[in-house]
């Protein structure tokens, strides 16, 4: 999907998962439904949104940063890879979670402007690799754990006004917060 805007409400709206999808600037809107198996690879800044109860259980590889909108709940079951960035923007303040028992290998910073990300793998298994920055200065920005050390010993952790790292009882290392 190349620069245009694509609405799925089927789970095998995407067709056959063997393919996967590839974004190169494009904006699929998934709807009340989970994509399964499918991989899904970034070529150039795209945004994926998520509506309703909705998921993606493939595969991510990040060759590019990814912009992530969830007026509902968006649920990234795969692992993620790759060298690109994701950011939680600030336009949807719903939640994503990073849940399933992949680790995410992503290099990229993991940016929170709205919203809230969840961190629901098993404990010891990364959700985040790189660096995180929590908020951007308007409202409650928030990054909630379910286990502990879900956040790479060497991530640095930027937390800006209005940020929450909620651990609940769980415990994080993390490299270098300010």
């Amino acid at each position: 999907l190349s620069n245009g805007f694509l609405y799925v409400n089927n789970p095998s709206g995407l067709g056959a998962s063997a393919g996967g999808t590839v974004l190169a600037g494009g904006n699929p809107t998934i709807s009340g439904v989970t994509i399964s198996g499918e991989g899904l690879t970034i070529i150039a800044t795209s945004v994926l949104q998520g509506t309703g109860a909705s998921g993606w259980t493939g595969p991510i590889v990040l060759n590019a940063n990814l912009f992530l909108l969830a007026p509902g709940t968006l649920d990234l079951s795969g692992a993620i890879s790759g060298t690109g960035g994701v950011t939680k923007a600030s336009s949807a303040t719903g939640t994503v979670r990073y849940s399933g028992a992949s680790a995410n290998t992503y290099t990229g910073t993991t940016t929170v402007e709205a919203g809230t990300l969840e961190l629901d793998k098993p404990a010891g298994i990364d959700a985040i690799l790189g660096d995180l920055v929590i908020g951007d200065g308007s409202g409650t920005d928030t990054v909630r754990t379910f286990g502990s050390n879900l956040i790479d010993n060497s991530s640095d952790l930027t937390m800006n006004e209005g940020s929450v790292l909620d651990l609940q009882t769980f415990i994080e290392a993390v490299g270098r917060a300010t």
